[in-house]
């Protein structure tokens, strides 16, 4: 049975229980790849060429429910999208590459036509329907039809195909300005951005400055999942950080670990969603992967030039700097994550799709957090690297526009040497080790690691404090031994004379 749950966060809060999904008789289901296009929002006005562009406040959209549901029967993922035009609007053409491949199929249309392979034009008159049928198969992610499984027939796990929209419109009447779409499923399932999971599953959303961030977890998940740290971390990184993709919702969905087949990864971010085995479903260090793979969501990829390094070091290094001010680990750890001289003679311009290793995401982070020192200083504190990888100013897939928009951040243009000299070269800078370089949003990290988050500043930890750092410590067997409980409250005892007895 499918349970939903709403969850209110405050900046800095950071509860971190963990959640045992009970392994069902049914597995649970995901995929990891999107066919279509991202949808793009094109306004092409009829009439006279130099007539005004309308506000967006001013105008109208196009409006699209989606429905969703697993066909057992069909072994397809079905997506019903029922259209509401606006009356101004006088054409419109809906594409994906996906109605190109043999994993997707249109089931039915009503009041469209077909213009070639990949493209659909409304007929006019009406409102349009488009029935999208998705193949799933497979037992695990390995073995399925691109990246999809099914459980016994009744849970599956795939993803959406997003379409890409273009239209005209009057331009007498309202400008047509986006879409607007409103997604649900038929049954026991979960819809995020890009994938599907049609299944029982256990589910908490959150509200953070107008985002919905979403947990979706299978009842076929058998691991401890860390539903609360994973929040956390996407909490802070909506208020902290400068998202460079703006988007009003995200999801994250856990993959029971059987479910992975001879896949290498431990995530996969799929349009603004990102997937996790139970085994990866955790923040339990500066160095985990749900923090790495919100960063994919937030920032998207660099292009693949001199800059294609940023994408995996941009979510490495504010993967670390997230989990350390979430109080995943100590300052120590972090700085040795992000000091590491692994791939130190590599020359991060030259690192591409086909020639990559792990250098982009060790050496890669390595030069951020210096670089993020190196703007922090150069202005002041009055910008860091956030400001540079969320700006829609500069365009961030050409070096010479990330030198620039880094040179703007810093108020100094000598800095563009600096990017040369240890992105174009093997150079390896140094890393600052002042704890207030790393600040976020104003906010220095704790320095003290896990013990500051259960101190409220006045030295005095109180006892239900404690019982929350055993919880974290508890390795999932709900049996912690003597010895255990005495090393953690000695761990966070502030000098009062706590003892075992107090536990």
């Amino acid at each position: 049975m499918t349970s939903e749950n709403d969850r209110t966060t405050s900046d800095g809060g950071t509860r971190r229980g963990l959640l045992r999904a009970v392994a069902a008789t049914t597995a649970g289901v995901l995929s990891v790849g999107a066919a279509g296009d991202a949808t793009a929002r094109t306004e092409r006005p009829t009439g006279d060429p130099a007539a005004p562009v309308r506000s967006q406040s001013d105008g109208v959209r196009i409006g699209v429910e989606r429905v969703h549901r697993f066909d057992a029967a069909a072994s397809e993922m079905l997506t019903e999208h029922v259209y509401d035009l606006p009356n101004s609007l006088t054409d419109l053409e809906i594409a994906s590459r996906g109605f190109d491949s043999a994993s997707v199929s249109v089931r039915s249309t009503e009041r469209l036509e077909r213009v070639d392979a990949t493209t659909l034009r409304w007929t006019g008159t009406g409102q349009p329907r488009l029935t999208t049928g998705l193949s799933v198969g497979g037992e695990t992610l390995t073995d399925g039809d691109r990246g999809t499984y099914v459980g016994d027939g009744r849970v599956a796990f795939g993803y959406r195909i997003l379409l890409d929209h273009s239209w005209l419109y009057d331009s007498d009447g309202p400008a047509v300005t986006g879409v607007d779409e409103t997604v649900s499923y038929d049954g026991e399932g979960f819809v995020g951005t890009g994938v599907v999971y049609a299944g029982p599953h256990t589910r908490e959303t959150q509200r953070v400055d107008g985002v919905d961030q979403s947990i979706a977890v299978p009842d076929a998940v058998e691991s401890a999942v860390d539903v609360d740290g994973i929040l956390d971390v996407l909490a802070l990184g909506e208020r902290r950080l400068q998202p460079r993709l703006g988007y009003d919702r995200t999801s994250v969905v856990v993959l029971p670990d059987d479910r992975a087949g001879s896949a290498r990864f431990t995530g996969r971010t799929i349009v603004h969603d990102f997937l996790l085995f139970g085994r990866s479903a955790r923040v339990d260090g500066v160095e985990n992967t749900p923090a790495h793979e919100y960063n994919h969501t937030i920032y998207g990829v660099f292009g693949t030039g001199e800059t294609y390094w940023l994408k995996e070091a941009t979510a490495e290094y504010h993967g670390y700097l997230l989990s350390l001010h979430a109080g995943a680990g100590t300052f120590e750890a972090f700085l040795d994550a992000v000091r590491t001289e692994e791939y130190a003679d590599a020359v991060l311009s030259e690192v591409g799709p086909e020639a990559s290793g792990f250098a982009d995401y060790e050496k890669g982070a390595h030069v951020l957090a210096a670089l993020d020192g190196e703007i922090r200083r150069r202005s002041d504190g009055a910008a860091t690297l956030a400001d540079v990888l969320g700006t829609d100013e500069y365009d961030l897939s050409s070096y010479e526009q990330f030198r620039a928009a880094v040179a703007d951040a810093a108020g100094d243009e000598t800095v563009a040497a600096w990017v040369d000299q240890y992105v174009r070269t093997d150079a390896l800078p140094t890393v600052p080790t002042d704890p207030e370089r790393y600040a976020l949003g104003g906010t220095a990290p704790p320095v003290g690691g896990l013990a500051a988050r259960f101190d409220d500043g006045d030295g005095d930890v109180q006892f239900r404090e404690v019982v929350q750092v055993i919880s974290a410590y508890n390795d999932g067997d709900a049996a912690l031994d003597f010895g255990t409980v005495v090393r953690v409250i000695s761990a966070y005892n502030s000098g009062d004379g706590w003892d075992a007895v107090d536990a």
